[in-house]
């Protein structure tokens, strides 16, 4: 991320705690990533073991919308 304190970071929690950020961030973003990537790998059709096919993608959407929302108030809490 070009600053020292990425640099220094051993693992993302490390990271997120240098920037003052909360830890609980993390799986927030993982599980956004993950709500959504199932729900387009499902979508196009490919059969990727281990990718659940529970949301379709506008449901994928509103749940990452909520999740987005949950992000930006720890976000905007940790300044």
């Amino acid at each position: 991320f070009g600053d020292d304190r990425a640099a220094a970071a051993t693992d993302p929690t490390a990271f997120l705690k240098a920037l003052g950020t909360s830890p609980e961030l993390l799986p927030l973003v993982q599980k956004r990533v993950d709500v959504l990537r199932n729900a387009y790998v499902n979508a196009a059709g490919h059969k990727r073991p281990g990718i659940s096919a529970k949301l379709t993608v506008p449901e994928a959407d509103k749940e990452a919308d909520e999740l987005s929302a949950q992000i930006r108030k720890l976000i905007a809490e940790s300044k």
